[in-house]
């Protein structure tokens, strides 16, 4: 007898497989810390058709290049709510999986299927309704472009790849990685460029690419942000990061993103060695991986790019030997069964929320932990100008979204201080505000550092004074000629405390952040 043709019946299993991983994954409260943030910035876009980062920052900041970052979000919140938010976000996912699982899906079948499964895995964090989410789809989209350029180096087809880097950079921060894609993809092997693609269209087209990206608010300081942004080990100590979204992924222990990651990255580096034919491929991996390791925050983004680095090489230089003969072993059917079981069981403890660094289970709407109505209780009606010290992007964002006339806003967010140089400085303030309260005045690089005692109020030079005139004072920066008072105002965030004061004139400004 002759075994059946089975290949409609492992593409339909193959969809439903992925539909029902990813709902298991995706289908959960939204928990992204910065939610609020992108909406309040996405908000801030449509009503002042400006940069929304010195609108909602009182310390300063510089405008960001992924200025319309929340705006898809904002828009998405407007017409269906957080309904809106989940179903971008489910949507979103499933759609690039299944494009990236499409794109190898001929030639690799089960294995295309591995890859979109593990990427799955590997970029867990993106699935959220933040600019990460668009870091993925805009390297794919950048990928591909560039193979039809490849392909046939047409300027319609320039045309596409420079669009893409544009609208990336003006979305998502990590756009860099647009610019490795470009340069590298074009001689990967398989790719048939020679003699279509000459060395100096390949360098015209990297010239153009790194112009797209100037095309934001930032203009040329886009490429150093996003630089920034994607190896922050190379300008802040491992130390200093170790507590913020940019440490490196080695030192999270295990979770889903790295479990995923490791899995990438063996495979991919076992392929290189045994079955690369040359260096390019191995330069090209180190691209993605060395930040992907360095800083959990770029983790999303490379994944995909070595996802796709490793299917483009599996289906150039297809392994020449078949180590297990599966056939010998299990039928056909009985094969499927187990794929399909232990996929149901993957699926299971991810909706329970049992796995490694997942632990929300299946769900809708927004997670618990980011309801702003308590908050909103206490501070809404408060009719207060000034600014706030928020501890993390959670309550920044909290705060922009209830103060949406921008009478009371935050100092920085830690990405802002990133970009800046000043993380350092966020940063000691807030171990500062957590750790006892001791009065450390002034600090060593003359600043002023928090400190003060519960039983009195304290006067410091500067120009701030409290918005309540009950609790602990902050001492921020120092101006001379003018006073202030600065108080502890507690509000039921989270367990987080704001710290915060309003100006006592508009003639004077602080000299340093606090």
């Amino acid at each position: 007898m002759t075994e059946p043709d089975l290949s409609t019946t492992d593409r339909r299993l193959r969809r439903l497989f992925l539909l029902i991983v990813t709902a298991s994954f995706v289908l959960t409260p939204i928990a992204a810390p910065d939610v609020w943030w992108q909406l309040s910035r996405g908000q801030t876009v449509l009503a002042e058709l400006a940069v929304p980062g010195p609108i909602l920052a009182a310390g300063n900041p510089t405008a960001e290049a992924d200025w319309l970052g929340g705006f898809p979000f904002f828009m998405s919140w407007m017409i269906a709510g957080f309904s809106g938010l989940m179903l971008l976000k489910f949507c979103g996912t499933f759609l690039l999986l299944y494009l990236l699982m499409r794109r190898f899906e001929l030639q690799l079948q089960w294995a295309a299927f591995a890859l979109a499964l593990v990427t799955l895995l590997a970029a867990n964090a993106a699935w959220q309704p933040t600019p990460r989410l668009w870091d993925c789809w805009f390297l794919f989209l950048t990928w591909i472009a560039t193979v039809r350029w490849s392909q046939s180096p047409t300027k319609q087809n320039a045309v596409l790849v420079l669009i893409s880097l544009v609208v990336w950079a003006n979305l998502a921060p990590l756009c860099l990685l647009g610019i490795a894609v470009v340069a590298i993809v074009p001689w990967l092997t398989g790719m048939k460029t020679e003699p279509t693609v000459t060395r100096k269209q390949a360098g015209l087209l990297v010239a153009a690419s790194a112009f797209a990206l100037m095309l934001t608010p930032r203009g040329w300081f886009t490429l150093s942000d996003s630089l920034t942004q994607l190896l922050p080990g190379l300008f802040y100590a491992r130390d200093l990061l170790a507590t913020t979204v940019w440490q490196p992924t080695f030192a999270q222990g295990l979770t889903v993103e790295t479990a995923g990651l490791g899995i990438l990255t063996l495979v991919t580096v076992s392929y290189l060695i045994f079955y690369s034919t040359g260096w390019l491929e191995s330069f090209a991996f180190l691209m993605f991986a060395v930040p992907a390791w360095l800083n959990a925050d770029a983790v999303p983004p490379c994944a995909i790019g070595i996802t796709l680095l490793l299917g483009r090489s599996l289906v150039a230089h297809p392994y020449p030997i078949q180590l297990l003969k599966t056939k010998d072993l299990l039928s056909p059917a009985l094969g499927r069964l187990l794929l399909g079981l232990g996929l149901l069981l993957l699926s299971g403890k991810a909706a329970a929320g049992t796995l490694p660094g997942q632990s929300q289970r299946l769900g809708w709407g927004l997670a618990p932990e980011l309801d702003i109505t308590l908050l909103n209780q206490a501070i809404g009606p408060l009719e207060y100008e000034g600014t706030a010290h928020c501890m993390d992007i959670t309550s920044a964002g909290m705060l922009c979204w209830i103060k949406a006339d921008h009478k009371v806003r935050p100092y920085l967010t830690h990405r802002q201080a990133l970009k800046q140089g000043r993380l350092f400085e966020e940063l000691s303030l807030n171990a500062e505000l957590s750790d006892g309260w001791m009065l450390q005045k002034p600090r060593m690089n003359g600043g002023w550092g928090a400190g003060g005692s519960a039983s009195k109020i304290g006067t410091v030079s500067c120009c701030w004074f409290p918005m309540v005139r009950r609790g602990q004072f902050v001492p921020c920066s120092t101006v001379a000629g003018s006073q202030c008072r600065l108080t502890r105002q507690s509000f039921p965030l989270a367990g987080r405390v704001n710290y915060s004061a309003r100006r006592r004139s508009s003639s004077c400004s602080p000299s340093k952040s606090f």
